[in-house]
Parts: structure tokens; sequence; C-alpha cells
């Protein structure tokens, strides 16, 4: 009966709230065995479900509809049963018995135990209970036999605890007398403050015995299972390509891969051994051991027993060995993973349950100077259940600590709630916040100089592929003062850290006319903000995400992510090899299959690598298909080994808090001129380095200085700004969700990662045919043309040696393009660039080997003052069609292709009902010209000079042909249709919400 409910409900509220307390200021540490054994109890008891109740104003309805707005998990909802009461009634109004009628907007098929009648059946638990066909926006609907008087819903997903997923996040409560006309009465958001917990726990009956040893023993069997199950197909498998376990040493995976579960820790145990013996340590007893059980492996090959033995024997030498001394400290967060829709949405749609805070794992040595992390200790520093921690770091004297902190509560009235960066005392004293403001602030990294940077949404600019808000590289000082732009990207980047040269190493996201799904690589900048330069990743398939450089080697640590999230393998990254190059690119979790485009890796997946000696690396996974993350060290050999579990809430973005050397500050070179006039000064010393023979030298006449236009956040009165953009690609500069070209081809060069097989084992939908050795043939399936708006902001000459010498301005997201006298392109930069005021920069060629060195004179262009560019006829503006292209063919198209004629094409500028001009969609729709296809799931790759563009558009070849006489262009008219096939067919300068898109005007017939 509901009052009962009610009391239950209480008491969950109560517990709630006194588990969330206030800022500490630290707590004394505990013993990991004991916390985990409490907890894993608790957990055992498999506590049922609350209900999740919504009162209301009583209303009087023939008709109750809960509409679910948004569901845990992204995945379908489902709820086991929808009670409805009056105010203060005991009677659920809601049941069959007396005649109510259950429906729904869809409902999985196949399943007999979810179907929509097991809504209102008055049973409770999965097998009573109803699961939408899909995981967009649904409802569930209850119809009484006559009028009632309605004051509260309830719904759980599974009250009987055992399952945690599928459930109703976001969904609001509505009325109505008619079923045609409705009232919202009541809903609740991700702060509700009845809401419950999400998210599932560790699985505790999973485990061979409820202690730290059993989960242990469960981390070994699923281990095994894993490396029993390496993916054959994918393009970094060592059961496909072998690399070495040391750069340019002899080939390791591929032997270790095909190895049976027994063999393979066997193996790794003695080579374990030698290591560790060629340090000088003592591996007497470890030797016996290893023939020993190599003498029992000889009769029981496949024996799980045998198999645990050796997988304890060896975690119990990786923890003597002596590279390992960074364990001895571990500073840490603890929160439930977000499971945000993309990579860069969690603040858009990810749960944001909260819970957690920032802790310090002390772990201690044995008497023979192992580690033991089921001695450790672990210690609270900050409180964070009332909200959500994340990325916890320390400075570099280990003496304060930086973290992003989200209030669950919004802290100011009518807002949403945002991350904002703290700092706190190693002991946990002396909390204080650096930044506020409706913005989120989080991945902070401390700078050489003293200053932070990290990741912000400062930038007012919405992501550009989907819905929510950018938030790109920012640096201020560590009392939030004096905050400057690092990056102008117009896409989110992420994970920020500090090289060894003083450099900032992050990934950033950039698709300059191409596909999404693959453009999230590695970059460095100065701290200035000057000089972002590429790292690794363009034109490979994988995104490259929490990079960070190992010390004393060439590599960087990363993790392999998707477009989907934040998780995958843990690779190693060889910079001795080519920036493009995916034999650089060696996975050392091979059991974990890479994901691509959309596809997520929620279970049995590492992230958060930081390397604590050149072979070993503190890292989050979870062994498991919970959402439940642990701390393992890894290393480069395939050894793992488990250091803390929270088996009620994931533990993340482990590093050594430790003091660590302080690298260079890297003095600043900006000229105060060129800042105050807030421009900087760009070099080539020859564009035709890197052309090859395509380009013949002489043909290069102009260098011409483009922008992606940024979409500005629109502010809202409350002082916030949008955050959200459904539906998103109305919002588009370009709707090519209504118009769409057919299959254009481009040839491309990639000697390092053959095309064939990637697109099968990738989904990717291009047609691949070779042209020459490396040398290929992409059609692509699909025709988006640029959604991003664009500008021509203007050329310059190029020197008879191929050099140039220019101006631009400072604070935008730029890129290059290369024309002949007739203003063709003969090559694109297919990555974005930028300067800061005053900034000057420099580059050899154009596409140039990035390892070759300058020409050893300097160009001519070089020698004489920087030119100011050149603007275009119609201005330095953003790049408008019906502006810009349409009054010329007004002029000379129009008066034949008028639309009139069947079977000829319409070139006028009336637009249909979405905004359309006819001669756009005839432009684009039939093929008449030649763009980079922006459609999602297009692999990057470097286009050859002139396979594409205006010199591929058949319109140039049919107005040459067929035309020149009956059409001549003017030089101005000429060079607006070219500019605009150049920036990839945008079609409007702005990003005006299409329904809201004033009527283009139609052209005046000549």
């Amino acid at each position: 009966m509901r009052p009962r409910l009610n009391r239950l409900m209480c008491v969950w509220l109560l517990a709630a709230a006194g588990f969330a307390s206030t800022w500490a200021n630290g707590s004394e540490p505990s013993s990991v065995t004991a916390e985990f054994q409490e907890k894993l109890a608790r957990l055992a008891a498999h506590a049922p479900r609350p209900p999740e109740a919504l009162d209301f104003a009583p209303h009087q309805a023939r008709f109750v509809r809960v509409a679910i707005h948004e569901t845990s998990g992204n995945s379908q909802p489902g709820i086991d049963e929808l009670e409805i009461f009056a105010a203060e009634g005991k009677e659920n109004l809601a049941l069959a018995e007396p005649g109510a009628v259950a429906s729904a907007s869809s409902v999985l098929p196949g399943y007999p135990i979810h179907q929509i009648k097991h809504l209102n059946d008055g049973l409770y638990g999965n097998d009573h209970s109803w699961i939408a066909a899909t995981s967009g926006a649904e409802w569930v609907q209850i119809e009484f036999p006559q009028p009632a008087d309605v004051a509260c819903v309830m719904i759980t997903r599974d009250r009987s605890g055992k399952y945690r997923d599928r459930i109703p996040a976001v969904f609001e409560v509505l009325v109505s007398q008619d079923g045609q006309q409705w009232q919202s009465v009541a809903k609740r958001d991700r702060t509700a403050a009845n809401r419950a917990r999400r998210l599932p726990y560790l699985a505790v009956d999973r485990l061979p015995e409820q202690s730290w040893d059993g989960f242990l023993q469960y981390a070994f069997l699923r281990e095994r299972t894993t490396w029993s199950n390496i993916p054959a197909d994918d393009h970094l498998s060592p059961l496909l390509v072998d690399r070495p376990a040391v750069p340019g040493g002899a080939p390791y995976w591929s032997r270790l891969a095909s190895l049976a579960p027994l063999e393979r820790v066997l193996v790794l145990f003695e080579e374990l051994i030698e290591r560790l013996d060629r340090q000088g340590l003592d591996v007497t007893a470890e030797r016996a051991q290893a023939a020993d059980l190599r003498r029992q492996a000889a009769d029981a090959p496949d024996s799980q027993t045998l198999y645990l033995a050796a997988r304890l024997a060896k975690r119990q030498l990786f923890f003597r060995d002596p590279n390992l001394t960074q364990l001895e400290r571990i500073l840490f967060a603890k929160r439930h993973p977000f499971l945000e829709s993309h990579n860069y949405s969690e603040h858009l749609d990810g749960i944001l349950e909260p819970g957690g805070g920032v802790f310090v794992l002390d772990v201690p040595r044995d008497e023979e100077g192992r580690f033991r992390p089921d001695r450790a200790r672990i210690q609270q520093l900050f409180d964070g259940n009332a909200g959500i921690v994340r990325e916890p770091v320390s400075d570099f004297d280990a003496r304060t600590i930086y973290f992003a902190y989200r209030p669950d509560k919004p802290e100011v009235e009518g807002w949403a709630s945002y991350w904002h960066l703290y700092a706190i005392e190693a002991d946990g004293s002396s909390l204080r916040r650096l930044t506020d403001g409706p913005y989120h602030d989080f991945d902070a990294v401390c700078l050489p100089d003293g200053g932070l940077a990290f990741h912000t949404t400062r930038c007012k600019v919405r992501f550009l592929c989907w819905r929510p808000q950018a938030y790109v590289l920012y640096r201020m000082e560590t009392d939030g003062s004096n905050m400057q732009r690092l990056s102008h990207a117009n896409l989110s980047e992420w994970k920020p850290s500090v090289m060894q040269s003083g450099r900032i190493l992050w990934t950033r996201s950039e698709y300059l006319d191409k596909g999404a799904d693959f453009g999230h690589t590695l970059w460095s900048i100065r701290p200035d903000g000057t000089h972002p330069e590429l790292v690794f990743g363009n034109n490979t398939p994988n995104c490259y995400s929490q990079a960070h450089e190992i010390p004393g080697t060439n590599e960087i640590v990363c993790t392999l992510m998707s477009h989907g999230d934040h998780q995958g393998p843990i690779a190693l990254i060889d910079r001795s090899k080519a920036p493009f190059d995916t034999a650089a690119i060696t996975n050392i979790t091979p059991d974990t299959r890479p994901h691509y485009q959309m596809s997520r890796s929620h279970h049995d997946s590492f992230r958060d690598p930081y390397p604590i000696s050149r072979d070993h690396f503190l890292v989050t996974h979870t062994p498991d298909n919970q959402h439940n993350w642990a701390l393992y060290v890894v290393d480069r050999y395939g050894n793992r080994e488990l250091l803390y579990v929270d088996p009620e809430i994931s533990s993340m973005h482990p590093s050594p808090f430790r003091g660590r050397p302080r690298p260079p500050v890297l003095p600043g070179s900006l000229d105060a001129d060129l800042a105050k006039q807030g421009m900087g000064q760009f070099t080539v010393q020859d564009v035709y380095q890197g052309l090859g023979s395509a380009v013949a030298r002489g043909r290069a006449k102009y260098l011409q200085v483009s922008e992606e236009v940024p979409p500005a956040l629109e502010p809202l009165p409350c002082g916030q700004f949008r955050a959200d953009h459904p539906p998103f690609t109305d919002f588009y500069a370009t709707p090519v969700h209504l118009v769409r070209g057919p299959t254009p081809s481009f040839i491309t060069r990639t000697p390092n990662a053959p095309l064939a097989p990637l697109r099968t084992n990738h989904n990717w939908p291009n047609q691949v045919s070779e042209v020459e050795p490396g040398l290929y043939r992409v059609r692509e399936a699909g025709g988006w043309p640029s959604y991003v708006a664009k500008a021509s902001l203007g050329t310059v000459p190029i020197a008879e040696d191929g050099s140039a010498n220019f101006l631009a301005p400072a604070g935008r997201v730029l890129y290059f393009q290369l024309l002949d006298a007739e203003y063709n392109e003969l090559q694109r930069m297919r990555s974005v660039i930028q300067l800061q005021p005053g900034e000057r920069r420099s580059c050899i060629g154009c596409h140039e080997d990035r390892h070759s060195s300058p020409p050893p004179e300097a160009g001519l262009a070089l020698l004489q003052p920087p030119r100011h560019l050149e603007p275009p006829p119609w201005g330095a503006e953003a790049f408008d069609y019906q502006r810009m292209v349409q009054p010329v063919l007004n002029a000379h198209c129009v008066r034949c292709h008028d639309g009139r004629e069947s079977g000829r094409s319409d070139l006028r500028g009336t637009p249909d009902a979405g905004r359309v001009p006819a001669s756009y969609r005839t432009l684009i729709a039939g093929g008449w010209v030649h763009y980079f296809d922006f459609t999602y799931g297009m692999r990057h790759f470097k286009a050859e000079p002139l396979s594409f563009g205006t010199l591929q558009s058949r319109l140039w070849k049919v107005l040459a042909d067929e035309h020149h006489k009956e059409v001549a262009l003017d030089q101005p008219g000429m060079r607006a249709i070219k500019t605009w096939i150049d920036l990839n067919c945008p079609l409007w300068p702005d990003y005006i919400y299409r329904p809201d898109r004033p009527d283009p005007q139609t052209a005046q017939a000549p």
C-alpha cells in the first residue's frame, strides 16, 4: 500500500543523506580488505530497489502517461510495475483487475516476460516487466475505466534488486481527460531528490568466494577467458600482425597471443624471472617454483587449479619488481561511469550519478620488499558523495591536489549543475574552488610555469557533429585568475598531460572535410598556446586519448578509444615512426578489441593509463561486464595485476602521489606589435615539398587561407548558454539530412594501413580499388557536403621558388588551400591550424614528410616583408551560397535552366519546403560538383593532389566543352563558384535553426 511504500522511500532517502556528508578534511585510512569485505557483505544482501515516486498536486484524469526522455546506459527503458495513487490514497488505481488498461509506445519483441500487460499486473520483478523496443523517447500509459483523482505515480525497473540497467532516468507525468490534450504535472530529472541507484554493482554471485581473494581469483579467470578470445580480425591483433615488446626488439606479441592459458602464464612467469634476475633480484625460489609448475603442467595442461596457482605465483613475483617504487601512494577518484552516448557528451547525456570522492591508496611492502595490495590502506581526502569528482592530479611537489567536482544539486537556482575546478592540500585541508559560472571546467594538469591547463566549455561553441556544447584547452593561474584560451578548435578535446619538453600533450577532435568518427588524435602545444602540432594519429583507423609520454623512451602510452566512449585497449606508440604509421601502435592488452566509430567498450576494457616506469603503467580496468572499474598495474609484456577495487563504485584516474621532476619552462616568443593587431605570421619554405610529381613546379600560384566558422552558443536569459540542439542537423550550415550527392571518389596513398581489410573489419562503407601498389581510388558511399560554415579569408601569391610569407588573423580555425592561376584547388589541408596573437609559425612545404629538413636557403618570399591576405571579391566573410553563387547562376544560367523544361537542370534560387534552393539541390544531388564526404563513419585518408574539388567537378567540364560560347563567366563569378566548391560546398554562412531561417529571396530573372 502507498503509505508503506513511502516509508520505505524515506528510509532510502535518509540513508542516502547520511552517506552524503559535507566537505571533508581527510579521514583516517582504513584497510582495503576490511572495506572490501564490508561492502561485499552489503551487496550480498541484495537489498531491493526502492520505488521511484513522483508526487504532484491532485488532478482529475482519465489517462495518465509517463513519458520517458532518457534511460540509464542509453538502453531501452524497462518498468516492472506502473502504479498510480490518489492523494493519501492506499489503492493502486492502475491495476488491470479493476479495469485499468495499459498501453505503451512500443515493446521489445520476442520476450513473453517483457510485455505491456506486465505494466499493471500487480507483479514485481524483471520476469513481469515491460521493456521498450528502442532506446529513444518512449512512453507508457494507463487508461482508467472512468476519470479519477490522481496525485502520485510510482515506477521501478526491477524491485527485486537483481537488475539495475534500463532504468528511466529522465521522465515526466502527463494527464489527460480525452487522450488527446495532455498536461504535464511532474518531472524527474537527473538531480531529483528521490533518485535511486541506477548503475549495477559488482555481481557478488559471480565470485568463487565472497572475499578479496575471491575477487582476485575471479579476475584471474576472466583474464583467462578474454585472452582465449583475442580477436583475429582487427588490424592491430597480434594474431594478424606482430609487434616487439620493446621498440626495435624481436617479435613478441604473436607468440604470446597464440599460447594456451596455462602455458602463457608460465612463459610470462619465466620471462619475468629472467628480467628481474638481470636487475640483480634474488629469484632462486621463483625459479624452483616455476620448474615445479612446469612439471605439473606436463600432466595437466588444462587444469584450472594449476592455472590459478601459476597465476598467483606470477603475481607475487611481479610485485617484487624494483621498478614499481611509485606504487607506494596512488591518488585516484571514485565515481560512477558516465555511460555517455558519445565520447564528448557526458555533460549532456551521461548518467551523472553522485557518489565517490578523492582518495589515496597506500600500498605497503612486506619483509621481502614485495608490494602487498591486500594490505593497502585507503584514505579519503575529499568526500564527493553529494556530487561527482573527476580527474584528481597533484602538483610537481605533491603538495596540492586539483580536481573537478560537480555537485548534484545546482549551485545557482534555476541553473544546471556544472563541473568546476577545486584545490585541496595533500592532507585534505584548505579546500577552495577555483572556477565558477555557467561552464564545465575539468581535466586539470599542472604546468611547469606554475599554472594549470584544463578543458572547459568557456569557448562557447557547439560541438558540430551532434548536439552538446564543445570544450577546448585553456590555462589559468592556480588561483583561477588570468584565463587564456590555448586551443581555438571548434570541437571538443580531452586529457592533457605535460611532456618532458614542457609542452602539453592532449587529444583534439578535428575532422576538417572528412567524416567524424576517426578524428580524435594526439597533438602537443606550448603552455602559452603557440605552435600546436600533430603528434600522432591523422589518417589512421583508431582514436587516441589519455596519453602520456613514457619517461626514458621515445614512446607514448594511451587508450585506443572510439567515437562512443573513452575506454578500450592500452596502446604504446613508437614516435620514431611516422605520425600516420599504424606500425607504430602496439596493443599491450590485446584481449580488448579496439572499438571504432560509435561502438563502445563498457566491459573487459581499460582506460586512464599512467606510466610509473619504462615498462609499467597504472590503469583502470573492468574485468567483467559490470560497470565497476578497478585499479590495476600492467606492463609492456602482457602482465596485469589488481591493486584496488571498491565493489560499490568505480575507481578511476590513478597516478602516483609523490613528487616528480618539473619539466623546463618554455620561453615566450610572441611579437607585441603583431599581437596588438590581433595577427600572426605564417611562412612556407616551398609549397611543392610533399606534393610529389602530380603538381609541376610553377603551377601553384596562390595560397588561400580559409576558416571553419564556429557555431556560437546561444546565451539564455537566465545567464546560461544553450546546452542542447535537437534536432541537431537542423542547426547545420547545410541540411545534409535533406540534400546529399551521389558517390564521389578520390585518390589516397596509405602504405601503412591497407584499405581493403580495414574496410571489412571496421564496417567502413567505402568501395576501394587499387590503382597501383599503395595507391587507392576510394568511392565514397554517401555525399554529405560541408555542414560547417566556411570562409575564404583571402589569398597570397606564391613566389617562383614555392615560398610564401603572410599575416593571418589570430584565434581562428584556419586551413590552407593551394590554387593554380585559374583559382582551381591543387591540394588542401584537411587538418586545422591556428595562431595566438603575435605568434610566428613556419612550415617546410605542403604535406611534406614530417621528418624532413627545411631547405638550406630561405625562400624568396621570406626575404620580403609578410604580405596581407588579398580578400576575395565578395569580402573575407563567411561564404553564403545564396549571396555569392546564386547571382552568378541568375546572370548566366537561369534563362535556360529555369525548371520549366523536363530533363533540364533547375538552377533557380527558388527554395523548397526545407529552405534548400533549387540550384543547390541540383548541383549537389546531380553530382555536378566534387567534394569530400562529411558522412559519419568515413575513415580519414590523405587525398592525392588534383583528385578532388574543382578540377574533378563535372560542372567545369560541361562549361568548357558544351557551354564555352554560351556562358562566359567573369573572374569574380568564376571565383565564387570555384571557391564554393573548394570550401566543400556549404550552403549557409551561419547556424540559424533551419525552421526559423527566413526564406531565401527568389532570384530575379535576368
